[in-house]
Formats: structure tokens, sequence, C-alpha cells
């Protein structure tokens, strides 16, 4: 019997991490927000945390869904974060 492994979904993992381009991180953050909703529906914010890895700054957003399953979701925030 073998073991397999789910197949993380775009966004569900720092490797499958969304890129979002912006000017600054208010347009950023926004950016974020709207890719949840469209890809994803309604949904509860329930956190948010940093993580900077080899020079790469992601955003974490853990959201509840609508059908109440908890989720991380990873976003490379490279291009915008410190900018203001």
């Amino acid at each position: 019997m073998g073991l397999f492994s789910k197949k993380k979904k775009q966004g569900e993992s720092k490797d499958t991490a969304v890129k979002i381009y912006a000017k600054n991180s208010f347009e950023g953050i926004a950016k974020e927000y709207a890719w949840i909703k469209n890809n994803h529906g309604a949904y509860t914010f329930i956190k948010q945390k940093l993580v900077r890895e080899y020079g790469k700054s992601y955003d974490v957003l853990t959201v509840k869904l609508r059908n109440g399953k908890f989720i991380d979701f990873w976003f490379d925030i490279s291009s915008f974060h410190g900018k203001f």
C-alpha cells in the first residue's frame, strides 16, 4: 500500500504562493484579499503573519471559508513589501 500526498493548490503553501505585484503595501494587501474572495468566495479573516525566507517575503493569511474550513493562504509579497 503506497502513501499518497495531497497536492497543494495555488496559495496553500510557500511553494505554491500566489505572487502579488503592486506599487505599495496598500495596493498589495487589497489584491491579496481580492484573490481570496475571487477564488474561494466569502470568508472570515482570522490572522496574518509575515514570513521572510531566502530573500523573499510572504504574507500568510489564515481565513475561515464558508464551509467552515480554516485555511492558510500564502502570498509572495516581495514586489511591494516595505513600500508605502
